[in-house]
């Protein structure tokens, strides 16, 4: 029942795959609607 480095390892590649999906659908949106713009005009 010490499945933890299981459990870890499969939070920790999920943590990844959303992060990377996040950021994929960001870039996404520059593509699809060239007016967002991420730089910051301060």
């Amino acid at each position: 029942n010490r499945d933890y480095p299981v459990v870890l390892g499969t939070l920790y590649f999920f943590t990844i795959i959303g992060l990377f999906s996040r950021l994929l659908s960001d870039l996404s949106y520059v593509v699809v609607d060239p007016r967002i713009s991420f730089d910051s005009s301060d």
